[in-house]
């Protein structure tokens, strides 16, 4: 998200960025429907499955996660 059209909807709800990670092989990211910008799902599969894929940690204070 750091960079990113919607990110404003992470800092403005006062999430603080930890750092980069990447999931395990058994991930599939999708395109989900919807007007720009897009959006983006992960479904976990099987191990193998699917293919690493570069996330963001972010520390979002739990009275902000309902305004998603």
């Amino acid at each position: 998200m750091d960079g990113l059209p919607l990110n404003y909807q992470l800092t403005e709800r006062g999430a603080i960025y930890l750092g980069a990670a990447t999931t395990t092989d058994s991930y599939r990211f999708y395109a989900l429907a919807g007007d720009p910008p897009g959006s983006a799902g992960l479904v976990k599969g099987t191990t193998g499955s699917g293919a690493p894929i570069a996330v963001e940690l972010w520390s979002l204070p739990v009275e902000t996660v309902a305004a998603f």
